[in-house]
């Protein structure tokens, strides 16, 4: 699998990012693999170049804010195409926070729409790589667990989540931020 990176949070807002998948010797890591501590929203180490799967895991809106506005607002000013595909509640404390001159650089997507199938989660995502191919590089929010999800919904969820990183191993550039509270 060509996955540059993958982020686990301990505690709740605190993203670390483990090196490749299998590289390097085991260390002081999660399951073996080296943590470089995130801040801000950027990683200490240099630039994935394939698909980034990040996992965000976030106590209150103020830490999703923390890391959501700097993720997206740095994709918005490189010029880099957005998706965000999450709650609307979500979408609306997003939209405050940016401002109308931002948002309207951004594509929304209801995930209570979008994702009451999560099955049709990654072909939206693939659509949205697929309708810019222009770009070198794509960013996206995801949150498809949200407060009212059945168990069997969040199941599929987390099969969803695990799939992503095989539907999109071998694009390059796609950095997908998938919060969780």
């Amino acid at each position: 699998m060509d996955v540059d990176h993958v982020l686990v949070a301990e505690p709740p807002g605190s993203p670390v990012l483990l090196d490749e998948l299998g590289s390097g010797p085991p260390t002081d890591g999660v399951d073996g693999y080296d943590r470089h501590v995130m801040a801000g929203g950027r990683s200490s180490t240099p630039q994935p170049t394939g698909f980034t799967h990040v996992a965000l895991f976030y106590a209150d809106d103020r830490a999703y804010l923390d890391a959501t506005v700097p993720f997206v607002r740095e994709g918005v000013q490189a010029g880099e195409p957005v998706l965000v595909a999450v709650p609307e509640r979500r979408a609306r404390l997003l939209r405050d926070a940016l401002g109308p001159v931002e948002t309207a650089r951004i594509r929304f997507a209801p995930m209570e729409q979008l994702g009451a199938n999560p099955a049709r989660i990654i072909p939206a995502w693939h659509d949205f790589v697929s309708d810019t191919t222009d770009a070198a590089r794509w960013r996206g929010i995801g949150e498809p667990v949200w407060a009212g999800r059945t168990p069997d919904e969040v199941h599929e969820c987390h099969h969803h989540e695990a799939l992503l990183n095989l539907a999109f191993a071998d694009v390059a550039g796609f950095t997908l931020l998938c919060p969780y509270a």
